[in-house]
């Protein structure tokens, strides 16, 4: 485990709450996303400017192997202090998609927009050399140092004389260190390492935005449908798992929470039951499990409207479990239980198994091709067209 934690933790400065968190919070429509404190009077506001929509970065990334270039986006400002973030890269284990929120001198981040308790201080502006705090991501909680300001970092644009070093100690006891300047923003570990060896991720290029609103008010919850989405519906699964070993599951959807456009979802085979929750939020499919509420929910399919190849996200199951997704092809004619259909193609990635889910916007999720497991639907009702009514016609 401590190597996988090292090999995550080298791209912390891109993909932040890899691990996420597991906590709690209440449950709303449109919760305020930033659990931030009132700022300390006696720090001194901070010159904060690399945070607008249009920034855009690119980085090298050394895995050990090879060099592979990340492309990170500010793409969309959601509200006053809270921007979507994209990373496009070749590299599975990259947050495709990332909340930040600067506000009161501190820098948070996410892969959860509406949780509060995923929120984690990646950066604090303004204050003195020493000062710490802890980021936790899943089970695993790391100290944060500040161990420098000021420093001057070589990028492939020149040097950036503003950046703050951060020492990172993760639970191993393992050190990182990685540089942020509050007028360039992430830079990573720069040109050089301070055990001398060589740098896993560098700035190459990076463009300042400009835009910039004041509304601070997030866009609400659509609750919106699928056209699968319907109170009675059901797909049977036929699967296969690694073994050669054959089983069958039924997922449908058996009603509503609460009167709520949230769906309530049974997925049963025969060895348990498991039931979840969907609801739609602006685009995606959004799924959280028994005991988790609305705010915790994460993305498992995109609507091809507002989908494009590459575009991804990450979502952690109760039992801490990671996984990032990434839509690897729009339209796949594949052959299903209704006919041949175009498909979306979702790659799922974790430490342990991939495999690519493939998603009809009319009919849902129809299979699973993975290493360990293959699955395709072999009986539904989802979307099915009524047969026509001939009536009897006597002598």
């Amino acid at each position: 485990m401590k190597t996988l934690f090292t090999h995550f933790t080298l791209l912390t400065i891109l993909s932040f709450a890899i691990w996420g968190c597991s906590s709690g919070s209440e449950d709303s429509s449109n919760p305020d996303p930033k659990p931030i404190p009132d700022p300390d009077p006696e720090v001194p506001e901070v010159a904060i400017s690399f945070l607008k929509e249009g920034t855009e970065y690119m980085y090298d990334y050394n895995n050990g192997l090879e060099v592979l270039p990340i492309n990170m986006v500010v793409e969309k400002q959601l509200s006053k202090d809270t921007f979507l973030v994209r990373n496009y890269t070749e590299t599975p284990y990259v947050n495709p998609t990332i909340y930040w929120v600067l506000k009161d001198n501190m820098w948070y981040s996410s892969y959860r927009l509406r949780d509060p308790d995923f929120y984690q201080v990646e950066c604090k502006f303004g204050q003195p050399v020493g000062t710490s705090w802890t980021v936790t991501r899943g089970i695993y909680t790391s100290t944060y140092t500040i161990e420098a300001v000021d420093v001057t970092v070589k990028t492939g644009k020149g040097d950036v004389e503003d950046a703050i070093k951060l020492k990172i100690k993760d639970p191993f006891g393992d050190i990182e260190y990685s540089y942020v300047s509050p007028t360039v923003g992430p830079i990573g570990n720069g040109d050089y390492d301070p055990e001398g060896g060589e740098s896993s991720l560098q700035l190459k290029d990076y463009t300042l935005g400009s835009l910039s609103k004041d509304e601070n008010v997030l866009p609400a919850i659509t609750f919106g449908d699928f056209p699968f989405m319907k109170v009675g519906a059901y797909w049977k699964f036929s699967a296969e798992d690694i073994s050669g070993k054959k089983s069958v599951y039924t997922q449908e959807i058996i009603g509503k929470v609460d009167g709520k456009n949230i769906y309530k979802v049974k997925l049963t085979n025969a060895e348990e039951t498991v039931y979840s929750n969907w609801y739609e939020d602006n685009g995606l499919l959004m799924s959280y499990e028994e005991g988790e509420t609305l705010v915790q929910a994460d993305p498992i399919y995109m609507d091809a409207s507002v989908a494009k190849p590459e575009y991804g996200w990450t979502g952690t199951a109760k039992n801490g479990s990671v996984f990032i997704y990434r839509i690897a092809e729009m339209n796949r004619k594949t052959n299903t239980f209704f006919g041949e259909l175009p498909c979306m193609l979702i790659d799922v990635t974790n430490f342990n198994t991939w495999q690519t889910n493939y998603w009809n916007q009319e009919k849902g999720h129809l299979s699973i091709d993975g290493i360990f497991l293959t699955s395709e639907v072999v009986s539904s009702n989802a979307k099915m067209e009524k047969r026509p009514f001939i009536p009897f016609l006597s002598l």
